[in-house]
């Protein structure tokens, strides 16, 4: 597979840059999109709500704001969801802390969303608030709707993102950062120092990944198949190296995987659900024979499977 040039590497870009190949796929067929779950929703209500309340509006009147917004957007009332409650309260909760801090460096520059890229185009992104004291320090804040730390701390991947925002901060408005904190909905303001050696790890971790991606264009690119670079990609069913590389265990981030062939006409129910009987090619279960049950029919009736079992 071929593969174009990147531009500016972005907090999230960084992370898919772990497996090229990933990267690649989505320069040849496109970045996976699905329909928004109710979760991504209200934390797109919650952002905008955090939003408008830094500019001095009252929570409730913010949240409804956020909320006629996004049904004018969507056709979807966000209020009409059973979370949307559980949000609100948590948002009236942590607000107060974040606008604390927030007050401990009066008469600040706020930058919310804002996009930076360094001089050289090697890195970009927008954290979710930067504020910016008469002196020059920076606060980066970042906002998540869930929680933010596991049994080590702060998530790793949340760490590097903050560093980074914490580089483009630093390269790109000339500040200095001194405090890099998430706040999450779950977990309220959650701190990360603002380490001027992570922070150059970061970036020079991006740069790097960004060169070796580049000096290959036009050619393909390496994949690197693991448990954490497979789980979330949408390309995995037609990577031939996920498929020589999964293990049974992996079956708690990506499921129970199976490739083969089809053995048996299809069984497909009123309900809408298709079951299907394959001879297992691919996978941990390579070998066997499996069902797969469940299926919506509509992903399983393509012209030449749906004429095969069309018969009456």
């Amino acid at each position: 597979m071929s593969s174009q040039a990147l531009g500016p590497v972005s907090p999230s870009l960084l992370t898919r840059l772990a497996c090229p190949l990933r990267v690649a796929f989505e320069q040849t067929w496109g970045r996976r999109s699905r329909e928004p779950s109710e979760a991504a929703v209200l934390g797109t209500v919650a952002h905008r709500t955090i939003e408008l309340a830094l500019d001095r509006s009252e929570v409730n009147d913010a949240w409804a704001q956020g909320c006629a917004e996004e049904q004018a957007r969507s056709g979807t009332d966000p209020m009409s969801y059973p979370a949307a409650r559980r949000t609100l309260l948590r948002l009236k909760k942590h607000l107060p802390r974040l606008l604390e801090l927030l007050n401990t460096m009066p008469d600040s520059r706020r930058l919310s969303e804002t996009w930076l890229e360094t001089a050289d185009s090697a890195l970009g992104g927008q954290a979710d608030l930067i504020a910016i004291s008469t002196d020059n320090l920076a606060m980066v804040i970042d906002y998540k709707s869930g929680l933010v730390t596991d049994d080590d701390g702060v998530k790793s991947a949340y760490v590097r993102q903050l560093l980074f925002y914490g580089v483009l901060a630093s390269e790109c408005l000339g500040v200095t950062p001194v405090m890099l904190a998430l706040l999450s909905l779950r977990e309220g303001v959650v701190q990360v120092e603002p380490a001027a050696e992570g922070m150059a790890e970061v970036a020079a971790l991006a740069r790097a990944g960004r060169l070796d991606y580049n000096q290959r264009v036009p050619g393909s690119q390496p994949a690197n198949a693991s448990e954490e670079n497979c789980k979330w990609c949408p390309y995995a069913a037609r990577c031939s190296a996920f498929w020589q590389g999964v293990e049974p265990h992996w079956a708690g981030s990506v499921g129970e995987t199976v490739r083969g062939r089809v053995a048996a006409d299809p069984e497909h129910a009123a309900t809408g659900v298709t079951t299907m009987q394959v001879v297992v090619e691919h996978g941990p279960r390579a070998g066997s024979t499996a069902i797969l049950a469940g299926i919506p029919s509509g992903l399983v009736a393509n012209a030449v499977l749906s004429a095969r079992w069309s018969a009456p």
